[in-house]
């Protein structure tokens, strides 16, 4: 089967009210040869120009650290060491990646919210922020969570 013949399957499996040119356009960016080196992969296609594109610098703040104490007593086992996050500790993450330091199971909690700042996204849940380009994360303990300020860095 050619990539043309491929190109009219797809085109017939379409929703309603796309066009054949893309369709079309599907088959040509896949390529028209035989030959796979000569092909571009779809994951390649939808992320062209992404890797070139400029990533914004994320600030992570810890704003607050809440306590339960009264859930700690009644359901956690004694622990002796638990987090090492300061109140007002900053982080900055390059390129939507993990700051060094970072607590692992606080980035966790944040990581999507950051790759999307730094990919330049925001306005989380329709205007949730004054500041658009922001977002106010609590990372996982349900003991103790901190809350982090995470905001695009200029």
């Amino acid at each position: 089967m050619s990539w043309w013949s491929v190109a009219i399957v797809v085109q017939s499996m379409l929703p309603t009210g796309i066009s054949s040119m893309w369709a079309t356009s599907i088959a040509v960016n896949l390529g028209s040869t035989a030959n796979a080196s000569n092909r571009t992969s779809p994951s390649a296609l939808a992320n062209k120009g992404k890797n070139n594109r400029k990533m914004n610098k994320v600030r992570i703040t810890a704003i607050r650290q809440t306590v339960y104490t009264d859930l700690m007593a009644k359901y956690e086992n004694p622990i002796e060491h638990t987090c090492d996050v300061k109140e007002g500790q900053q982080w900055v993450s390059i390129n939507g990646q993990c700051p060094e330091g970072m607590c692992p199971s606080a980035w966790y909690s944040m990581r999507e919210f950051v790759d999307s700042l730094a990919r330049g996204e925001g306005n989380f849940y329709d205007g949730w922020m004054k500041n658009p380009m922001s977002a106010m994360i609590s990372c996982n303990d349900g003991f103790r969570p901190f809350s982090f300020y995470i905001e695009v860095v200029e």
